[in-house]
C-alpha cells in the first residue's frame, strides 16, 4: 500500500520501523504541500493567459482580415490545408497558428486555431466572433458558480437574519420601569365636647358621644381589734391639809374642790391623785390640819402607798401642803382589748381600696364601642354605711364591718372614629397641597394611624376630649394605566412621558433590556408583559408630637 510501512514479521514493530514509517509520513506531507502550491501557481497562469489569449485572438483576427483583402488568388492547397480542428471541422485557408505565441506552461499547452468562414472583405469596424468558444480548453476559476450559490445561501439567510431581529425586538426585549413615590406626613389635631345627645363623632360640630355609668357594692369584712384599755381599782385614803407657815386671824380660808390635783413621789415616780370632795382649810385647824379623802387618776398598783406621813402638794398653793394620815389602798390595773376607731378607718380604707379596684373592673366590662375615662372614675365610701357589730372602747377580739363603696365613670362612644380620623387626615393632606402636580392625584393613606386621645377637661357637666391623629399619604399609582399607556411608545416619548408622572422628587426610571441595544431600536415593547412596573416607596419621617 503506498505511503504505508510494511513489515515482514509478526511481531512488533520495532523502533527502527517505527523511524522509518515517520520519515515516510514526513515525505508524504511535504509532497501534498508541494501539490497544493503547484496547482495554486498553476491556477493563476491559466486566468493570466486566459486574458493573453484574448488579446492575441483579436490582433490574429485583424491582421487575417487585412491579407484576405489584399490577396486576389487563393492559396496554395499543402498539407496544412487538410487540417481538421478538434471539432471533427475541416477548417478552410488560410489557418492561422498561433501555438508559438503563447508561451508554454508545463503540463499544460494551449492551442487554437481560428479559420475566417468566409473570403468576403469584413469592414474594420465589425468584430469578428470566432465560430467556437476560444475558453473552451481553459480551466474555468468557478467564480460564476461561486457567485450563484453565495447568492443562493445569503439571500435567504439574509432574510431569516431579518427575521429573526423582528420576533427577537417583540418578544425578547422588555423593560423595567422603576416609579418612586414619596408619602409625606399628615397630623391632625383637634379637640371635641362631650354630648350626652349626640349619636356619633361630628368634626365639623366638634361634639362626640359621651354618657356615664354608675356602679355600687357593699362590701363586709372582719377586723380585728387593737386597742388597750385597762380596767381594776384606784388606790383611795385620806390625808391632812396643814398651812405651811404660820398664819393670823387674817389669813383667809382656801377652798379645794372636789377633784383638785394632789400629787406625791414615789421612787422617782410622780403619782397624781384628787380630792374626792371639797374643802376648806382654815388658819385655827393648822395645827391638827383639814382631813381629806384622796383617789388616785388611773388605775394601778403603783398608786398604793404602803407608808403614812408621806407629803402630798397641793397643785396651785404652795402655802398648804397634805400628809396621808390612813394607807393608800386598793389600786388594781388590768388590761384588755377593745374595739379602737383606728381599727375602723384602717378597715375602712383596706375595703374601699378592694372595692374601688372591683368597681373600676365592672366599669370597664362596658362593651361596645364605649371607652372608658380613667380620669373619670370617681369613687367613695358612704359613710353613713359603715356598722360594726361593736361599739369603739368596747371589748372585743374580731369586729364586723359592713359598708358601700359608690363609683361612677364617663365614657366616650370611638364608633366611626378610625373612619372619620381617615377622612379628616385625607382631606387636611388635600388642603396642605402636599403634592404639587398638575393633575388631580388620588391619595392613599396609610393605614397605620396613630391616635392619642386624652381628656382635657373633666367637670361636672363638662367633658372635653383631645384627639391626636398622625400618618402619612401618598399619591395612588395606577401600575395597569401606566404600563398600558408605555406599550408602544417610542423610547423617547415614554421617557417624556414617564417624567411628567410627579409622584415625588426623585423621577422615575427605565432600563432597556438587554441593556446594550441599538438606541434607534428602542421603544417600549407593546406586548403584555413587555413592560414590568415597580413601585419603590420612600421613606419619610413622621413629623414629632
Amino acid at each position: 500500500m503506498a505511503g504505508i510501512k510494511a513489515i515482514d514479521t509478526p511481531s512488533n514493530p520495532t523502533p527502527e520501523d517505527w523511524e522509518e514509517a515517520a520519515e515516510m509520513l514526513e515525505k508524504k506531507k511535504k509532497e501534498q504541500l508541494e501539490r497544493k502550491k503547484t496547482l495554486k501557481n498553476i491556477s493563476a497562469i491559466k486566468e493570466s493567459e486566459s486574458k493573453a489569449f484574448e488579446e492575441k485572438v483579436e490582433s490574429v483576427i485583424e491582421k487575417a482580415s487585412e491579407e484576405e483583402v489584399k490577396k486576389t488568388e487563393p492559396p496554395k492547397e499543402d498539407s496544412m490545408s487538410q487540417y481538421v480542428d478538434r471539432r471533427g471541422l475541416k477548417t478552410p485557408s488560410p489557418f492561422i497558428s498561433i501555438d508559438q505565441d503563447i508561451p508554454k506552461i508545463e503540463k499544460d499547452v494551449v492551442t487554437e486555431s481560428i479559420q475566417s468562414e468566409s473570403k468576403k472583405v469584413r469592414p474594420k469596424f465589425f468584430k469578428f466572433k470566432p465560430p467556437f468558444n476560444q475558453n473552451k480548453n481553459i480551466p474555468t476559476t468557478g467564480k460564476k458558480k461561486i457567485s450563484k450559490t453565495f447568492l443562493r445561501v445569503v439571500i435567504p439567510l439574509f432574510a431569516l437574519l431579518i427575521i429573526g431581529g423582528i420576533l427577537y425586538n417583540h418578544f425578547a426585549t422588555f423593560v423595567k420601569v422603576k416609579i418612586f413615590v414619596e408619602s409625606k406626613p399628615v397630623r391632625i389635631e383637634t379637640v371635641l365636647s362631650g354630648d350626652k345627645n349626640a349619636e356619633e363623632i361630628d368634626f365639623e360640630s366638634s361634639k362626640i358621644p359621651i354618657k356615664t355609668e354608675e356602679k355600687s357594692k357593699s362590701l363586709s369584712t372582719t377586723i380585728t381589734a387593737t386597742g388597750k384599755a385597762y380596767k381594776g381599782e384606784k388606790a383611795e385614803g385620806k390625808i391632812n391639809i396643814f398651812f405651811s407657815a404660820d398664819c393670823t386671824e387674817e389669813t383667809q380660808p382656801i377652798t379645794l374642790e372636789a377633784g383638785h390635783t394632789l400629787t406625791t413621789t414615789i421612787d422617782g415616780k410622780t403619782l397624781v391623785y384628787e380630792l374626792k370632795d371639797g374643802v376648806t382649810i382654815k388658819c385655827d385647824e393648822a395645827l391638827s390640819g383639814k382631813e381629806a379623802s384622796i383617789i388616785a387618776t388611773n388605775f394601778g398598783r403603783e398608786y398604793n402607798i404602803s407608808t403614812l406621813n408621806k407629803s402630798f402638794t397641793i397643785q396651785g398653793h404652795t402655802e398648804i401642803f397634805g400628809k396621808n394620815t390612813t394607807l393608800i389602798s386598793g389600786g388594781t390595773k388590768d388590761e384588755y382589748t377593745v374595739l379602737a376607731q383606728g381599727d375602723i378607718d384602717k378597715g375602712v380604707e383596706e375595703l374601699s381600696s378592694t372595692a374601688i379596684e372591683e368597681i373600676k373592673s365592672e366599669l370597664r366590662e362596658v362593651s361596645g364601642d364605649w371607652v372608658i375615662i380613667e380620669d373619670t372614675i370617681l369613687s367613695a365610701v358612704d359613710k353613713t354605711s359603715i356598722k360594726t357589730d361593736k361599739k369603739v372602747g368596747e371589748e372585743a377580739t374580731d369586729v364586723n364591718l359592713d359598708l358601700t363603696v359608690k363609683g361612677s365613670a364617663t365614657y366616650y362612644n370611638k364608633y366611626n372614629l378610625k373612619e372619620k380620623v381617615k377622612e379628616l387626615l385625607k382631606k387636611k393632606a388635600e388642603e396642605e397641597k402636599l403634592f404639587d402636580s398638575e393633575n388631580d392625584l388620588d391619595l392613599e393613606l396609610n393605614e397605620d394611624i396613630k391616635t392619642d386621645i386624652s381628656v382635657v377637661e373633666t367637670k361636672k357637666n363638662s367633658i372635653k376630649i383631645k384627639i391626636v391623629a398622625s400618618s402619612t399619604v401618598k399619591p395612588k399609582v395606577n401600575k395597569d394605566k401606566i404600563a398600558q399607556d408605555l406599550m408602544g411608545m417610542g423610547w423617547k416619548d415614554g421617557i417624556e412621558y414617564l417624567s411628567s408622572l410627579q409622584f415625588a422628587e426623585k423621577k422615575p426610571e427605565a432600563v432597556f433590556y438587554p441593556e446594550k441595544y441599538p438606541t434607534f431600536l428602542k421603544r417600549f415593547p407593546d406586548r403584555k408583559g413587555g413592560v414590568l412596573i415597580e413601585i419603590k416607596e420612600i421613606e419619610v419621617a413622621q413629623e414629632s408630637d
